[in-house]
């Protein structure tokens, strides 16, 4: 949903593998498969998310045993809430987006954002009352600074989606509906 342009993944993955080519390859790990030992994990009944492994909160690993093995919920977090309403904001655009363009047709990406710009109030408001239905009661200090936080965010993928679709139009300009939106979003 972030709308990635092909030439922009093309250069980032050039980078990658001149980093990559930079730091080499470590010859103990030549040859082997994530799929077999001795990379392969050592169970596959307990899958753990990017943000398990990359986003450390203790250093010892505890978090990830209490809460896969001892089924130890963890406390709840500013950090939680947010992430849990950028997901609902990214959602919901996305929703909201084909729903406007299915239901009227093909349009600019400028109608586009004019169209969306006005319901940015009510899909925050919901984000934020899903967080708290997840997690607990939020303090205003927290909500207003979601608020603010979820806004940029709501502002900045209407803007990409309008980017997309006028990208999209201008690149088939005979398309219908269905190939404009299969194409950009």
């Amino acid at each position: 949903m972030f709308f990635l342009d092909r030439l922009d993944l093309d250069r980032r993955f050039r980078l990658l593998r001149r980093e990559l080519e930079a730091r080499g390859i470590s010859e103990e790990l030549r040859g082997w498969s994530f799929d077999s030992p001795p990379v392969e994990p050592p169970s596959r009944l307990v899958l753990f998310s990017v943000s398990e492994l990359a986003g450390r909160y203790c250093q010892s690993m505890r978090d990830i045993y209490l809460r896969r093995i001892l089924n130890v919920r963890p406390p709840t977090s500013v950090k939680m809430a947010r992430g849990i309403v950028l997901h609902a904001v990214n959602r919901e655009v996305l929703s909201l987006v084909k729903k406007l363009l299915f239901s009227g047709g093909v349009r600019s990406g400028s109608e586009l954002v004019e169209d969306l710009l006005p319901l940015t109030g009510d899909v925050i408001d919901r984000a934020i009352t899903e967080a708290e239905n997840l997690l607990a009661k939020l303090s205003e200090d927290v909500k207003n600074q979601l608020r603010v936080e979820a806004s940029a965010f709501f502002r900045f993928l209407a803007v990409q989606a309008a980017a997309r679709v006028d990208q999209a139009i201008s690149k088939y300009p005979h398309s219908d509906v269905d190939s404009i939106i299969s194409s950009a979003v």
